[in-house]
Protein backbone atom coordinates (compact mmCIF):
# COMPACT_ATOMS: atom_id res chain seq x y z
CA UNK A 1 0.00 0.00 0.00
CA UNK A 2 1.38 3.49 0.74
CA UNK A 3 1.38 6.43 -1.61
CA UNK A 4 3.30 7.33 -4.73
CA UNK A 5 4.93 10.77 -4.75
CA UNK A 6 5.28 13.03 -7.78
CA UNK A 7 8.56 11.30 -8.67
CA UNK A 8 6.91 7.87 -8.71
CA UNK A 9 8.44 6.61 -5.46
CA UNK A 10 6.19 4.64 -3.12
CA UNK A 11 6.24 5.63 0.56
CA UNK A 12 4.68 4.07 3.65
CA UNK A 13 2.11 1.36 3.96
CA UNK A 14 4.15 -1.38 5.65
CA UNK A 15 4.55 0.12 9.13
CA UNK A 16 2.31 -0.19 12.16
CA UNK A 17 -1.24 1.10 11.85
CA UNK A 18 -2.02 1.48 15.54
CA UNK A 19 -0.31 3.87 17.94
CA UNK A 20 -1.95 3.59 21.37
CA UNK A 21 -2.33 6.93 23.10
CA UNK A 22 -1.50 9.04 20.03
CA UNK A 23 -4.34 11.23 18.80
CA UNK A 24 -4.85 13.81 16.07
CA UNK A 25 -4.66 17.29 17.60
CA UNK A 26 -4.77 19.44 14.46
CA UNK A 27 -5.66 19.35 10.79
CA UNK A 28 -4.90 21.69 7.88
CA UNK A 29 -6.24 21.45 4.34
CA UNK A 30 -3.84 21.15 1.42
CA UNK A 31 -5.82 22.42 -1.54
CA UNK A 32 -8.83 20.24 -2.32
CA UNK A 33 -6.96 16.95 -2.39
CA UNK A 34 -5.28 16.34 0.98
CA UNK A 35 -4.68 17.32 4.61
CA UNK A 36 -1.73 17.59 6.96
CA UNK A 37 -2.25 16.24 10.46
CA UNK A 38 -0.68 17.19 13.77
CA UNK A 39 -0.39 14.41 16.35
CA UNK A 40 -0.24 14.40 20.15
CA UNK A 41 3.28 12.91 20.07
CA UNK A 42 4.50 16.11 18.39
CA UNK A 43 5.01 15.00 14.81
CA UNK A 44 3.27 16.79 11.97
CA UNK A 45 5.00 15.70 8.80
CA UNK A 46 3.25 14.24 5.80
CA UNK A 47 0.47 15.10 3.41
CA UNK A 48 -2.42 12.63 3.45
CA UNK A 49 -4.64 12.56 0.36
CA UNK A 50 -8.36 11.96 0.76
CA UNK A 51 -7.88 8.89 -1.47
CA UNK A 52 -5.22 7.46 0.85
CA UNK A 53 -7.27 8.16 3.99
CA UNK A 54 -10.25 6.39 2.41
CA UNK A 55 -8.08 3.39 1.55
CA UNK A 56 -6.87 2.92 5.14
CA UNK A 57 -10.29 3.53 6.72
CA UNK A 58 -10.91 0.50 8.97
CA UNK A 59 -14.63 1.26 9.27
CA UNK A 60 -15.32 0.05 5.72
Amino acid sequence: MGEVDILGQRWGGDGPRRFPGVTVTGLSRVGNYAVTLEFSDGHRTGIYSWEYLGAIDDSK
